[in-house]
């Protein structure tokens, strides 16, 4: 073969290699004494193979663009065939008669913002600045939308973020569910208005789910159910968490994220630095929801956080997933369609089946008041909240027949 053919100088200066590539004459090519050469096929212009001294073999397009040289690469031989390699450099030959640049769709392409990439650019820029439930968008992130923070904006599609919403909406619940799609159509409309990404919201087609005012709360037989249930779960960590959202109605990222340095043990005071109305709130703890707070801090040693993470390499610390914990529970108790976030409406509604007035109920669960109300708010004193809260924690667990 040597004699038929003379080696091209990869910049063009020389005669170039041609011929017909199979996959034998490609495999047979000799290697170069030192540096690598060049060979063009007969069939597509521009395609050639490099060899390397070592036996390498890299398919290419070569050719000029806009009268500049450019080479493509395309692929290692044999691991891209010939076919293959032959339908890249066409296309490349059709995108340069078109007048377009083939390199530089191609840095585009690897310039281009992944989905995790606009969610820490909407964390940092907005979030944290302007959004009170910005732990809340985090949450939902790492738990849900972490195995596509690596995802090209352009290669997701409408029709698997529905697949994917349905999904969500049968294993986690259709709020969820909707709550997460929103999250994606704000990356993607983000990324569009602050970082010059051109392209489809995948989000906006999206059906959702359709959505009720939730009145949801813990029926007198119901509450026995669950607190067997949450008893025999196998996690003391998740025991606590559960009995301690029950038991104080605060919002399930508040205990997550919450710190030993926040309770006062003195007054039973347990003193949030940061709720959803961007205000501190002090709540005010039963001897019960005491109790449990002990009996998880002789499980912790060492950490500054109520109800650390499992694994070191946790980003925030502190645990972050009690998903499928809480839906083992509820399917141990056979309830059903309860959320965490109905326990919170639990105290509040066992409060007024106990007598205790809107603004006592506002107080004990960290509400806003409004202008109209500001001054009653300052008028409950600590022994009328937790006086509230402490009755109707007695009717729970008496309605539960617990300790």
């Amino acid at each position: 073969m040597r004699s038929k053919l003379r080696v091209a100088d990869p910049d063009g200066r020389a005669e170039p290699i041609k011929f017909r590539f199979s996959k034998g004459s490609l495999e047979r090519f000799p290697a170069p004494a030192e540096g690598r050469i060049f060979v063009y096929d007969e069939l597509v212009p521009g395609l050639c193979l490099a060899v390397t001294q070592a036996g390498g073999r890299t398919f290419y397009r070569n050719g000029r663009v806009d009268g500049r040289p450019q080479r493509v690469r395309i692929g290692t031989f044999p691991g891209t065939s010939i076919e293959q390699a032959r339908k890249v450099a066409a296309k490349i030959n059709g995108q340069v008669a078109d007048g377009q640049d083939p390199q530089e769709a191609k840095r585009n392409r690897r310039a281009e913002v992944t989905l995790g990439d606009v969610f820490n650019f909407h964390l940092e820029h907005f979030a944290r600045l302007k959004k009170k439930t910005w732990r809340e968008d985090e949450r939902m992130f790492n738990a849900y939308l972490s195995p596509w923070k690596n995802r090209r904006l352009a290669t997701i599609r409408t029709e698997e973020v529905q697949a994917f919403h349905t999904r969500l909406g049968t294993d986690h619940g259709q709020y969820q569910a909707n709550r997460v799609i929103e999250l994606v159509g704000k990356l993607f409309s983000t990324a569009a208005g602050k970082l010059g990404w051109k392209g489809d919201n995948p989000a906006l087609a999206v059906d959702r789910f359709k959505e009720q005012s939730r009145d949801r709360f813990l029926l007198p037989d119901e509450v026995p159910k669950l607190l067997r249930a949450i008893d025999d779960c196998p996690d003391a960590a998740w025991r606590n968490y559960f009995r301690l959202l029950l038991l104080t109605g605060v919002r399930r990222a508040n205990a997550l994220a919450a710190r030993w340095e926040q309770i006062d043990w003195q007054r039973a005071v347990w003193r949030l630095p940061e709720t959803k109305s961007g205000k501190p709130v002090n709540v005010e703890l039963a001897p019960q929801a005491v109790e449990v707070l002990e009996a998880q801090r002789e499980i912790v040693t060492g950490s500054p956080w109520v109800f650390p993470a499992n694994r070191s390499d946790s980003k925030s610390g502190h645990a972050s997933q009690p998903d499928k914990a809480w839906r083992a529970i509820c399917a141990a108790a056979g309830i059903t369609d309860l959320r965490l976030h109905d326990l919170r409406r639990t105290l509040g509604s066992w409060q007024a089946i106990g007598g205790a007035s809107q603004t006592i109920i506002g107080a004990s669960l960290g509400h806003s008041p409004g202008s109209s109300a500001t001054a009653v708010y300052s008028r409950l004193t600590q022994s009328t909240v937790r006086e509230s809260v402490t009755k109707a924690v007695d009717a729970l667990l008496a309605a539960g027949r617990a300790k």
